[in-house]
């Protein structure tokens, strides 16, 4: 067996890192955003541009940046990426008013984006095709991953060197990495699609978009996203509020939650690997989220089992991202085009990324608590549902 036909691991744990460094750069906001509304003198809607810029990016531009990675080939998009995101921790160090803040948030999304299409286009190419599940599978805990490190590291460095040292410090990790990626990394990297024009390009994205498939594992991980960052996003809130704990535990609980999709995550590239159908891990995830989340918000259920309710929520959700990004080789037109079909991905799962918190936040004030709110929840997972029946047929007809 040569080079060729063996799985590159190495270059499949830097991808992987790649994905975990933009984490860490979506999950240093949530921390540091009472120390930034203070220095910067920011209000309620600027805070929130700072934090939501990076989901806005992606939603807005995630088939844009999967064609250009296609383009200028996969390992470079992915270093460019890192590079951007390095850039704009930088310029985010250096940001004398909120305006310059979410400028540098702008950047930071950029190249965030690419990474996130470039560095699973490039776990293909350095996988064989019967290693490809488990490589993606291993990808899809990036996001819990990233955000459970900074969750846990975020607070000692802001407690020592403010929201500016936390930018600086991931400023240089990024750029530091970037150098290791890039070493690490040469000698692999599909040649640039072959589309040499614009008019090329469209063709590429036209055939790409014109097959349902895509979409349906982009609408599948946007109903998982609208959930799963609803929920994370305000628990500690909906503990302070409504099961009366502290802030410091209502965070530490937060972490805790994040922390176990990782295993969700594990749990559902074993099954993929086992042989388990994707439209059936679909299922189960989706029926599985819609019911816990409903307890959790539940006014006849103890404080206690809301808890438990909570990390099944996560945990088991968490088998929903390796399901999705194993069918990105299934229904891209080629291998080539990869990273525009992650492109169509990318925009599925940040337009749920950005609309679940307010979505949920708009519900719970407009029926005027929790509870009354809760049907959110199980509409998704119906919603989700019928997406996993859905793709179940498109893949029969492949």
């Amino acid at each position: 067996m040569n080079a060729a036909d063996k799985t590159r691991w190495g270059i499949v744990f830097l991808a992987v890192a790649a994905g975990i460094a933009g984490g860490l750069q979506v999950g240093k906001v949530p921390p540091a955003l009472p120390a930034l509304r203070d220095s910067l003198d920011l209000g309620l809607i600027a805070g929130g541009l700072v934090h939501s810029m990076f989901n806005a990016v992606s939603a807005l531009l995630g088939i844009m940046a999967g064609i250009t990675a296609d383009r200028m080939g996969h390992r470079t998009g992915a270093l460019a990426g890192v590079l951007f995101m390095a850039g704009g921790s930088l310029l985010g160090w250096m940001s004398v008013d909120g305006t310059s803040l979410i400028a540098a948030r702008f950047f930071e999304g950029i190249g965030f984006v690419l990474v996130i299409v470039a560095a699973p286009s490039l776990i293909v190419e350095a996988t064989t095709p019967g290693q490809q599940r488990v490589a993606l599978g291993l990808w899809g805990t990036y996001m819990p991953t990233g955000m459970t490190l900074v969750l846990i590291t975020a607070p000692l460095i802001l407690a020592g060197t403010g929201w500016r040292g936390l930018w600086l410090a991931n400023g240089i990790v990024l750029a530091v990495f970037a150098v290791i990626f890039a070493l690490g990394t040469r000698g692999i990297g599909r040649r640039p699609a072959e589309s040499s024009t614009v008019g090329e390009s469209l063709r590429d994205v036209g055939t790409t978009v014109s097959r349902l498939g895509p979409w349906l594992l982009a609408a599948c991980f946007g109903v998982y996203t609208t959930q799963w960052m609803a929920l994370t996003a305000w628990m500690p809130t909906f503990l302070i509020d409504d099961v009366g704990f502290g802030t410091g535990a209502a965070a530490g609980f937060t972490a805790a939650m994040v922390f176990v999709n990782i295993f969700g995550n594990l749990l559902g590239t074993w099954l993929l690997h086992r042989g388990v159908p994707r439209w059936v891990l679909l299922l189960c995830a989706f029926i599985i989220m819609g019911s816990t989340a409903l307890g959790v918000f539940s006014g006849a259920i103890g404080s206690g089992a809301k808890l438990v309710l909570a990390l099944l929520f996560s945990g088991l959700g968490g088998i929903l991202p390796p399901s999705i990004l194993s069918g990105v080789p299934v229904h891209s037109p080629s291998l080539a085009l990869v990273g525009t079909t992650n492109g169509v991905i990318v925009q599925g799962a940040n337009v749920g990324t950005f609309a679940g918190p307010p979505l949920l936040a708009a519900l719970v004030g407009a029926m005027g608590g929790w509870q009354q709110a809760s049907w959110l929840m199980p509409l998704m997972g119906c919603i989700g549902i019928g997406l996993a029946l859905a793709l179940r047929a498109e893949e029969r007809r492949l």
